[in-house]
């Protein structure tokens, strides 16, 4: 990990310039939690979780189709536990513009109020568009 702490735009606290992907965070077909990969639990991200925060890793990145919002869901209670960790990240999820969200205005708005409930939190600070097509 760099050394030098670097400053996000939006964001006053400076964080280490390393993010944390976690599309195996609940993710039973691609990654196998909790079916093929016992290694990866409820613990072991939690674990996981404790040294990324302690490390100063200073991005979260989840998808509203990781684990279809497990991955969300997951992160949600790690921040419901240790609530004070959320001002030391920037958290990122990102909409998946599938063909069924003809309307992407209005599917983009229902997708980030369905993500923020399962994280937990009143905002992001990162939304992105996830594979646009």
């Amino acid at each position: 990990m760099a050394d030098t702490p670097v400053r996000f735009a939006g964001f006053e606290m400076p964080v280490a310039p390393l993010g944390l992907g976690t599309w195996a965070w609940g993710d039973r077909t691609t990654w196998g939690m909790g079916g093929y990969d016992t290694s990866i639990s409820d613990a072991t991200i939690a674990e996981a979780w404790t040294a990324t925060i302690g490390a100063g890793v200073g991005l979260i990145d989840t998808a509203e189709v990781y684990g279809k919002g497990e991955s969300e869901r997951i992160i949600g209670r790690l921040l419901e536990r240790h609530p004070d960790h959320r001002a030391k990240i920037l958290l990122a999820t990102k909409f998946m513009p599938l063909p069924q969200k003809l309307n992407v205005g209005s599917a983009m708005r229902t997708s980030l109020k369905a993500s923020l409930a399962r994280l937990g939190v009143e905002q992001v600070d990162l939304y992105q568009i996830h594979g646009p097509v």
